[in-house]
């Protein structure tokens, strides 16, 4: 296992399970008797025209990718980073960043932020692994998730890393990704939202995306392995 051009990406069977926790608010939606019209997280609604959308946002600048801008969100959990994304003339996507720094401490708590925030607001937040945020409110659970996932691939690769290193090799580093979403769909937009953890360089992303409807490509594969002289994704 060496090489810059080693890389490969691993389904495991936690990347089915978050589809399945993720299918099951479906369930949870078509059972309720009335589903929300908008999860509303900001001033602005996914399909409105561009100049409206933009109108909502700070700090807006045009990216190098056509139809898509940074800027700044005044956002249901806070003032954060977004990066806008339009089809046609409409607003298709807002991503949000609410943490994106090297304490992990600092990152649960901004997940845990985000979790009661969609918790209060819209009927309920689940974070993978059938967790559910009015079960852990503090966290407990969610940081024995994320910390045991960790410890358990870190230690299942340091033989390799070091046996790599001796042979002058690339080490194998990963990238680990997991799941949160609202317990309820609304019918007009749809809330979806990663913990992001980079191995090599001990950074953690938590981040929100709203679509139009659920977009199946956004749930990744839970462990993604490559050699660490290779970018992170």
């Amino acid at each position: 296992m060496g090489g810059g051009t080693r890389m490969r990406t691993l389904t495991m069977s936690r990347c089915a399970l978050a589809l399945m926790w993720i299918a099951s608010s479906y369930t949870a939606a078509e059972q309720a008797a009335t589903p929300e019209p908008y999860f509303a997280i900001g001033e602005w609604r996914i399909g409105m025209p561009r100049d409206e959308a933009l109108s909502h946002f700070t700090a807006v600048e045009a990216l190098e990718t056509p139809g898509h801008f940074r800027a700044t969100a005044e956002s249901r959990f806070g003032t954060v980073p977004a990066v806008l994304t339009f089809a046609g003339d409409r607003l298709e996507t807002v991503e949000l960043t609410f943490y994106e720094g090297n304490d992990r401490d600092a990152a649960l708590q901004s997940l845990l932020g985000v979790l009661q925030g969609m918790h209060e607001a819209f009927g309920g937040s689940n974070f993978e692994g059938g967790l559910k945020y009015h079960d852990d409110p503090k966290g407990e659970s969610i940081r024995f998730v994320i910390e045991g996932m960790i410890e358990k691939i870190d230690t299942s690769l340091e033989k390799g890393r070091k046996k790599a290193q001796r042979k002058k090799q690339d080490p194998t580093s990963y990238t680990m990704v997991f799941s949160y979403w609202t317990e309820y769909e609304s019918r007009d937009n749809f809330l979806y939202g990663q913990y992001v953890f980079d191995r090599d360089l001990q950074r953690v992303r938590v981040k929100l995306w709203e679509d139009r409807a659920f977009v199946k490509s956004r749930v990744p594969a839970n462990i993604h392995l490559r050699g660490e002289s290779e970018a992170p994704r």
